[in-house]
């Protein structure tokens, strides 16, 4: 029977008569704390940490504790009732940042048989052999999956102990290694599989040392002196990649070092055996045993160091293990030995381009052709050099003399047409390709190179035709479906081209460009769930691609998943640090999640990488905006403009500043690019807009176009149009319809989706003021222009009269559909000072999302709860517009409620953000909106309690005075 019980990293379920595992909980409040002190040096918090093998959760605890709540764990389980034991001690620990999956890790993707355990008798359930599952005679079959195939974006420890399958682990996350470098740390202790599965990690890179921690903790959490395991020890592998320092010194921990050469196979040196160690060296090398391979190379270089062949060979087996540096030393040695030799140069250039010493590598590609002349391989290879050092016209040199020795060869094709593209010769490249593809009528390959091309240069609509006239002559050509689906895109028809990538991943399923650029047009469209899973798999299959990275951030941030969109793109960083649209994409990841300081920084690097990026421009004034420098932010949207004058993101924001800061007159002009913004529409009708012009009898509608508090606050037009002789008739959202036929100026209303009666011109309800010309001192402010009901009036009035207090109505949250809700909105804790003064009673108004927060706040202070009885059958609005009536004060943030406050002339204070929605002007306590409405705004970005004490001082003097 399970047990629950404190132990040392938090409450945990075990198994008592588990001989190791649940043994050690239940007698010493822990599981082999000598392995976690070595992960508390190893492992740092924000980290990505892989468990494999994780059982109950004996470690995954103390690991997710390591990494914070900032990092991940990901820990794995195949056996059914350790996996429940391990979610329930990651749920009862609160480890939201821990993900547990019932699976099993290998080298390929599948299904395994897990045998079944008993758990009534003593055991060893971290013993358990996931090979004898298919021989039992009870298991049951989970998932094998391969760590290469999880889409990680970061990964930095993985600790594996499933039983003598570490080598399989292992082999299934050799892209992940090669790409992360983690720290490993390996069970060991099947002596069958030690030699294969260090043989592996010699070949991927790692130094490996010997780890033989002791189960029994003398200082354990239970201060229990029996040691019931007597010698008892782990035999495990503490490894990290040769390429990177270890971040604890071995020794401190007892660790042996695993030494290289006294592990290579054992090969007696003399002047008569050299040339057979150097072929045994060679087998190993080309049968794939590099890292066997590499030390007996060095061994043979240790007896005779003037071997240049074997320096050369040496070289090749540390590039293959990802050791460029010592790769470099190696064919430096081989050239210095053999001066004349063509391959050493030709791959020392090829390490000196992986280190971005282009000059260098120039200079051994141009001896390699001297030794070598006309070597296609090193030409490429120089000519790619030569456009990184800007000389395309060399470079192009080099790419023709490729393709007279390779005329198929489409690589050498395209790095000659980024030659002829960096000196500008677009005509040039059109024109090769066009004659490439009326020589080769049938060719649907030439077709859809042509296609490209033309696309390159802005020929859309060519390029189109092109790439279905490739797909005609080969439907099963999955570039072409992928190329023609571009060209829709960039023609405004992304709905078309979802179509044509999906036949291009039908056709070739492991497309990382098509399955991005599937994810691009879906986030397009709209369906973003569906482009986040787009892109994951791009990223998945393709680790290394940037873009990838980076529309998964843009996805997961459009999703709301702005933690996750930031890991995304500072992976897309770290494989492109100079990925200008990326940190302008973190900017914005980073200014969704309220971060502004590292929000403007990474749009002020995206625009030193890139200036001429205009995107990068605006956003940085947005993020300035919502830091409250105003002056700052419309420099940065002018700069955007400067760059793309019909951009209308800058315009939009430039007119929200204009208007924050009172300017009404370039504000109201500059708010009409609002539609041409992608989530606004204007109604489909052939009637005109109105242009303020007298009506004369015609019937003008009037149409509520954004949210219920900007209905609520610009239906006061209502009565100045039809002052201009006309019948007004007002579209306006479903829920208002009732509170709004109080309103002065309204013929008809109709909700939203309703039949529209005819109309002969209309106008977009916040459009109005342009067209009224208001200014601050001409504003339509007489309140009240709503009323509420008097039948709800008197109603309420009776149930309230029991109140004696000063009796304040607060609301605390806004639509979370508003992109600025989690800056608007508070929490209803931060009302507590009000709470606090004397003779105040607070009464929620606060109905839907956020009005569970009254039973979170339980006896710290009181609230009467009206919320879940007010507009139930009288209509949204009604019994809340009523009850203010009765109120002394209403206190809200900025919400529909505060605006509806306003229009009946309640006495109202709003709580507001540094930097608040633009109609709330700045620097002012009052509002020229709403005469009943005080303003308290924050003096600084960070939590409310400011704005809340200066509301308590206020609310004090105003209680007593009615007193």
């Amino acid at each position: 029977m399970n047990q629950v019980k404190a132990c040392r990293y938090g409450v945990m379920i075990y198994q008592p008569n588990d001989k190791y595992i649940g043994r050690s909980f239940e007698l010493y409040g822990e599981f082999s704390e000598a392995e976690v002190a070595l992960f508390r040096e190893a492992v740092k918090p924000g980290q990505t940490v892989i468990d494999a093998g994780a059982n109950i959760g004996a470690h995954t605890v103390a690991l997710a504790r390591l990494v914070g709540a900032s990092g991940r764990v990901l820990a794995f389980e195949p056996q059914r009732i350790r996996f429940y034991s391990l979610c329930g001690n990651v749920v009862q620990n609160n480890l939201n940042h821990v993900i547990c999956r019932q699976e099993a890790l290998g080298a390929a993707s599948g299904a395994i048989a897990v045998p079944e355990l008993g758990d009534q008798t003593a055991n060893d359930v971290g013993g358990l052999e996931l090979a004898a599952g298919a021989g039992a005679a009870r298991s049951y079959s989970v998932p094998l999956v391969r760590i290469d195939d999880l889409g990680l974006t970061a990964c930095d420890f993985i600790k594996v102990d499933v039983e003598g399958m570490e080598r399989e682990v292992l082999e299934g996350a050799t892209e992940t290694l090669r790409r992360f470098k983690p720290l490993l740390y390996l069970a060991d202790d099947r002596p069958r599989n030690s030699d294969a599965l260090r043989d592996l990690l010699e070949t991927l890179g790692y130094e490996l040392y010997v780890h033989r921690p002791p189960l029994f903790n003398p200082d354990n959490f239970a201060r229990n002196p029996d040691n019931v395991f007597g010698s008892v020890h782990s035999l495990c592998l503490f490894c990290h990649h040769r390429s990177l320092p270890p971040p604890i010194v071995p020794a401190q921990f007892g660790m042996n070092h695993v030494d290289r050469a006294s592990a290579a196979p054992a090969m007696h040196l003399s002047p008569s055996t050299l040339p057979h160690a150097l072929d045994e060296a060679r087998r190993l090398h080309q049968s794939g045993r590099i890292g066997q391979a590499e030390r007996l190379y060095r061994q043979i270089l240790a007896f005779d160091a003037e071997q240049p062949q074997v320096w050369y060979l040496l070289g090749a087996a540390c590039q293959s293990l990802g050791l460029p540096d010592d790769a470099c030393r190696c064919f430096e040695e081989s050239i210095a030995r053999r001066p004349q030799h063509p391959e050493s140069h030709n791959h020392l250039g090829v390490v000196l381009v992986q280190l971005e010493r282009w000059e260098e590598a120039a200079a051994h590609f141009r001896r390699a052709l001297e030794l070598k002349p006309g070597d296609p391989e090193a030409m490429s290879n120089l000519g790619l050099a030569l456009l990184q050092l800007k000389q395309p016209i060399e470079a192009e040199t080099y790419f023709r003399r490729v393709l007279e020795a390779r005329p198929a060869d489409v690589k050498a094709r395209q790095h000659l047409d980024q030659a002829l593209r960096a000196q500008g010769k677009f005509d040039e490249i059109l024109e090769a390709h066009r004659k490439q593809a009326a020589a080769q009528p049938g060719s649907a390959e030439a077709r859809s190179e042509l296609g490209r091309v033309l696309f390159e240069q802005g020929k859309k609509e060519e390029a189109e035709a092109a790439f279905q006239e490739a797909i005609e002559l080969n439907p099963g050509l999955p570039e072409a479906h992928n190329n023609l689906g571009l060209a829709r895109v960039s023609l405004g028809r992304a709905a078309e081209a979802v179509d044509c990538y999906r036949e291009a991943i039908r056709l070739r399923p492991s497309f990382p460009q098509a399955h991005n650029n599937l994810g691009i047009a879906l986030r397009q469209i709209g369906r973003i769930d569906e482009a986040v899973a787009s892109c994951r798999e791009a990223a998945r299959l393709s680790p290394h691609m940037a873009e990838a990275h980076n529309n998964l951030g843009t996805a997961l941030d459009e999703q709301g998943n702005h933690a996750e969109a930031i890991a995304s793109l500072e992976q897309a960083l770290r494989i492109r640090p100079d990925f200008a649209k990326a940190f302008n994409n973190l900017g914005i990841a980073y200014w969704h999640q309220g971060e502004y300081e590292q929000a403007a920084a990474s749009c002020r690097k995206a625009i030193e990488l890139m200036p001429e990026l205009a995107e990068a421009h605006n956003n940085l004034g947005n993020v300035l905006r919502d830091q409250g420098n105003y002056s700052d932010a419309l420099v940065c949207y002018e700069e955007s403009l400067k760059l793309l004058p019909d951009g209308v993101d800058a315009h939009w924001n430039r007119s929200l500043v204009w208007l924050l800061q009172g300017n009404l007159e370039q504000g109201w002009p500059e708010y009409e690019w609002r539609w041409k913004l992608k989530n606004f529409s204007t109604r489909k009708t052939d009637r005109p807009v109105w242009d303020g012009s007298p009506l004369e009898g015609r019937t003008v509608l009037l149409d509520a176009e954004q949210g219920l508090g900007d209905t609520l606050q610009f239906i006061r037009y209502a009565p100045l149009v039809q002052q201009r002789g006309g019948k007004v008739i007002v579209v306006c959202q479903k829920p208002l319809v009732q509170i709004l036929s109080s309103c002065p100026g309204i013929d008809r209303l109709v909700a939203q989706g309703e039949p529209v009666p005819a109309f002969d011109c209309y106008v977009p309800l916040l459009s109005l003021p342009l067209l009224f010309r208001s200014t601050l001192e001409t504003l339509p402010a007489e309140i009240p222009y709503l009323r509420p009901d008097p039948y709800l009036v008197e109603q309420w009035g009776r149930e309230l009269a029991s109140i004696r207090s000063f009796k304040v109505g607060i609301a605390w949250k806004g639509s979370p559909k508003n992109r600025m809700d989690h800056v608007r909105s508070i929490p209803l804790l931060a009302f507590e000072p009000l709470a606090r003064v004397p003779g105040v009673q607070l009464i929620s108004l606060q109905k839907g999302i956020g009005s569970e927060q009254v039973k979170e706040v339980g006896g710290r202070f009181s609230v009467i709860d009206l919320a879940q009885r007010l507009d139930l059958t009288s209509g949204a609005f009604m019994d809340t517009a009523a009850v203010m009536q009765h109120l002394d004060l209403v206190i809200t943030c900025d919400s529909s409620l505060g605006h509806l406050a306003g229009a009946l002339g309640a006495p109202t204070w709003i709580a507001l953000t540094l930097s608040p929605d633009w109609r709330w002007l700045l620097d002012c306590d009052g509002s020229p909106w709403y005469p009943s409405v005080r303003l308290f705004r924050k003096h600084r970005v960070g939590d409310w309690s400011d704005v809340f004490q200066r509301m308590a001082a206020a609310l004090a003097d105003k209680a007593a005075s009615r007193s």
